[in-house]
């Protein structure tokens, strides 16, 4: 049984390992890159060192106890 979790935001944290998304509400959650997460950036296929602090995401991930691993992550660019 997966369990999905999606959220949308801002990018406040990235490295090659994770990315820390904090949303409108005020809610943060940190994501897990693994190889197998998809980024797409400007609806064009991209890699985790093409997201940039600021930059509005949509994250789609698999939660695991406590880890949270993004299987897509959609970048839109810089927020406004």
């Amino acid at each position: 049984d997966k369990v999905m979790d999606a959220q949308r935001g801002v990018v406040t944290v990235v490295n090659a390992g994770s990315v820390t998304v904090k949303s409108t509400d005020g809610f943060t959650a940190t994501y897990t890159i693994s190889p197998t997460t998809k980024v797409h950036k400007d609806k064009k296929t991209a890699t985790v060192s093409q997201i940039a602090l600021n930059d509005r995401v949509r994250v789609l991930a698999n939660k695991t106890g406590n880890t949270d691993t993004a299987q897509r992550i959609s970048d839109t660019g810089p927020a406004k």
